[in-house]
């Protein structure tokens, strides 16, 4: 199957090969395990900003930040269930240059988009596949990829009628919603080294790629749900550079815990399925230091699954305290809509 879907995107993008060759031996490593390593040739770089070209070489891949219309990504997911290689091109009025060098260097470069009007929740998530700076109609190139466009979408053109040109068309596939909720706070900008502003009002910014695993989900409408069967099983060999844990440390954490509680929402597994089970969790993330460094103690916290995960759907991790107070202030209001249904 997968060598079925890069034969059509190598159909789709004859006469790029150089770039196409690139894009695709990118998200090939990506999605079969294989590390990413950047290839960028010396004009490449010389092209590329130096923050960029840093986060490159230690990642082999980054991000962009970028909103659209939810109605838009809405229908271009839709069809994405439908056509799993479908691609999709969409408009921009900045000049996604830098995209573009990482993506010609060979990069992995994945495209993170919040809705217009939303709260800046990452919806949707895609690979960036091609990148045309200054289009102009009557040109093939851009002909082409205006026809890869949505349905609702196709008869915009270049904003001719808005007056207000187009900068940049670019081409995502495998468009997915992450797995795990991510808000666009959690992206680490490059040029900066910061986190994105809440208040950024800009719809292009170049991050470094999430620290989270987006997984593509397939939407399958059947009336007999037990017609439905999918292939599950395989054997691959995955790589994963990793940082190292020490067990031996959370071992004692554990047996020199008061109690294995959790720390957070105070679930007790002992207590209420008779066994014991609980995770570690590094309150200063390992993931933040650049070389090994000492772990104490007291560094560490006993959480439950859920809460471990829970504060890692952000980067850098959610502190104790914070999701104590959500999960506090989610009661509350459960509690509320509680005694309104009562007194209905």
């Amino acid at each position: 199957m997968g060598h079925q879907v890069y034969a059509r995107v190598w159909n789709e993008y004859n006469g790029r090969r150089d770039r196409l060759e690139k894009a695709s031996e990118a998200i090939r490593r990506r999605e079969f395990g294989e590390p990413a390593r950047a290839t960028a040739s010396l004009d490449d770089r010389s092209s590329m900003p130096a923050p960029i070209l840093k986060a490159i070489e230690h990642d082999g891949r980054i991000g962009v930040f970028t909103r659209n219309h939810s109605v838009h990504l809405e229908e271009a997911f839709a069809e994405a269930q439908i056509d799993h290689a479908r691609m999709f091109t969409f408009r921009a009025r900045k000049k996604w240059k830098s995209a573009l060098a990482a993506l010609e260097a060979g990069a992995v470069v994945d495209v993170y988009f919040a809705t217009v009007s939303g709260d800046g929740m990452i919806e949707f998530v895609g690979d960036l596949v091609d990148v045309v700076i200054d289009p102009q109609r009557g040109d093939e190139r851009t002909e082409e990829l205006l026809g890869w466009t949505t349905a609702s979408t196709r008869e915009e053109g270049l904003w001719e009628k808005e007056g207000k040109a187009v900068q940049s068309l670019y081409v995502v596939r495998n468009l997915r919603r992450p797995s795990l909720p991510l808000h666009m706070t959690s992206l680490i900008g490059v040029r900066k080294g910061e986190p994105i502003d809440q208040d950024y009002k800009y719809s292009y910014s170049i991050t470094r790629a999430a620290p989270m695993v987006f997984e593509e989900t397939v939407t399958v409408e059947c009336p007999d749900l037990d017609l439905v069967e999918h292939v599950e099983g395989r054997r691959r060999l995955v790589q994963h550079l990793r940082r190292e844990r020490n067990a031996a440390l959370v071992r004692r954490k554990k047996r020199s815990a008061a109690s294995l509680a959790c720390e957070v929402c105070g679930f007790d597994s002992l207590g209420v399925y008779g066994v014991e089970f609980c995770e570690v969790h590094h309150l200063e993330p390992l993931s933040l230091e650049p070389e090994a460094r000492i772990t104490r103690l007291g560094d560490l916290a006993i959480l439950c699954a859920n809460c471990h995960r829970a504060v890692h759907t952000t980067f850098p991790p959610l502190s104790l305290e914070e999701l104590r107070r959500r999960i506090y202030s989610a009661s509350r209001s459960e509690s509320t809509r509680s005694q309104v249904a009562e007194e209905r």
